[in-house]
């Protein structure tokens, strides 16, 4: 009984999402909210990449420990 309700508001709302449209700095807004909820949630530190306004890589790094590196010089060697 419990998992119809679910279903019928799940529902509900993906049906008025569709026929409600948000203004779009509330929109931008919304998008910082949820991905900043993401990386505090995780943990992580996020990296991303643009390419003309589009997304073009996804970074996350679980341990941030990790970035002590970057502190020092790396040589590369092949």
């Amino acid at each position: 009984m419990a998992t119809s309700g679910v279903v019928t508001v799940w529902a509900s709302c993906t049906w008025m999402s569709l026929h409600l449209h948000a203004d779009p700095l509330l929109h931008k807004v919304a998008l910082f909210a949820h991905l900043a909820s993401l990386i505090l949630g995780f943990g992580a530190v996020l990296a991303i990449d643009y390419y003309h306004g589009l997304v073009t890589g996804l970074y996350a790094v679980r341990n941030p420990e990790k970035l002590s590196r970057l502190e020092r010089e790396t040589t590369l060697r092949r």
